[in-house]
């Protein structure tokens, strides 16, 4: 195992903010859809069972004009819930799935499966949903953004495991993406192979691009997908001279030794 040290650059996930934006999308979805489930049954509570079978004809005619749509689908399998067809109606919401679930088709596909006693396959809709959150919050938050660790936090920052620590971090773009907002002796622009950086491109360390990141140790396959080098002690120290100087001219020097 290989503990990153301050003056390592890795690549870590700064996607957070985008994780948590796809967790309330998520969330959002699926009231909306078990919203909209109960609504729709509510209106359909006091039918007669001929109304009801009625109305499932007049679907059904609605679905063969529309046999990809989700909402049709979705209505007729509501429509097949209220007369306790659970078969027909879970070969509708299974449908959904193939074409475009939201959070709430699985839910729902479990509550038919649960009502039919088919106890694993509801188990394996929430967890088939558990598994379509994570794979939209690791495209979003998986590591991929170059960062500089400056300065290990104090243990008592945060609860951590005792093998893990909060690093303050700076990010580290293309000299293409950040030349616009670059600083004169403030960030610094570094070449691929200066120090030990292992760069594809010229970049810019930006001081003004800071984050604390919880950052573990690294297995050795890890290491070599995420560790891209480090830097010199002399540039380590003229970067925290640089971040020092800023700091103290508003706040003192909280930085310092």
């Amino acid at each position: 195992m290989y503990k990153p040290g301050e003056r390592d650059v890795i690549l870590v996930p700064l996607g957070a903010y985008e994780a948590l934006k796809v967790v309330r999308e998520e969330e959002k979805a699926f009231q909306v859809g078990i919203e909209t489930y109960f609504n729709a049954r509510q209106k359909l509570k006091g039918h007669s069972p001929a109304q009801l079978q009625d109305l499932e004809q007049k679907q059904r005619q609605a679905l063969k004009r529309q046999p990809r749509s989700t909402r049709e689908l979705l209505n007729l399998a509501t429509l097949l819930d209220m007369q306790d067809k659970l078969s027909d109606a879970i070969t509708k919401v299974e449908k959904v799935l193939e074409i475009n679930p939201s959070p709430a088709d699985y839910i729902r596909l479990a509550s038919l499966y649960e009502r039919q006693g088919r106890y694993a396959d509801a188990l394996s809709m929430h967890k088939n949903r558990e598994a379509r959150l994570k794979k939209r919050v690791d495209n979003v938050a998986k590591p991929k953004r170059p960062v500089l660790l400056l300065r290990q936090a104090p243990r008592s920052y945060r609860d951590l495991p005792p093998d893990h620590s909060y690093f303050l971090c700076c990010g580290i773009s293309s000299s293409s993406e950040a030349k616009k907002n670059y600083i004169e002796g403030f960030d610094e622009k570094v070449e691929p192979n200066d120090d030990k950086l292992n760069l594809a491109v010229p970049s810019i360390i930006r001081l003004g691009f800071l984050e604390w990141v919880p950052i573990a140790p690294l297995k050795e396959t890890d290491r070599a997908n995420l560790h891209r080098g480090s830097i010199s002690f002399e540039r380590h120290k003229r970067l925290m001279e640089n971040l020092n100087r800023y700091m103290q001219g508003y706040f003192g020097s909280f930085l310092s030794d």
